[in-house]
């Protein structure tokens, strides 16, 4: 057994998938990089558009704004998304923090310090390093998800 990995290799044709029928496969991806990219720059703008609508005084997590931007598996690249926000549009970023109730920037660096100051003059009160997001959580965010801007 030493060194032989064949019993691990699936039995199929290069470029086939294992357990699929060969019919059922298709070669490549029908969506191309730059339709990758396009979607992704329209997601870019729902994100631009809901961190908009967050109030004063309230807050939203990286994976609240990610679902209600329409992809909720991919909070991460939320903080990608304001960081390609132009400066003029003013986007509120301060007011997207992550799920522990926490600012997610290093504690004591200059964007925390600014983030955490943001936050606090419009009243957004932090104990131990965390805000309250039963208190502070933009609960519009979720009635505009469910029953849309009617709300």
């Amino acid at each position: 057994m030493s060194g032989d990995v064949s019993q691990f290799r699936p039995e199929t044709e290069p470029g086939q998938m294992p357990g699929i029928e060969p019919e059922m496969q298709t070669k490549g991806s029908s969506v191309t990089r730059d339709e990758e990219q396009q979607d992704f720059n329209f997601w870019v703008v729902a994100v631009w558009n809901v961190v908009q609508d967050i109030p004063r005084g309230c807050v939203l997590t990286y994976g609240e704004v990610a679902r209600l931007a329409g992809s909720g598996g991919s909070p991460r690249r939320v903080s990608q998304a304001l960081r390609q926000a132009p400066r003029e549009m003013k986007l509120p970023w301060h007011r997207v923090i992550n799920s522990q109730g926490r600012i997610s920037f290093p504690v004591g660096s200059q964007g925390y310090r600014q983030q955490k100051n943001r936050l606090e003059k419009e009243g957004v009160v932090f104990l131990n390093g965390r805000t309250n997001l039963q208190r502070y959580g933009y609960s519009g965010a979720l009635d505009k998800l469910f029953w849309g801007d009617s709300v």
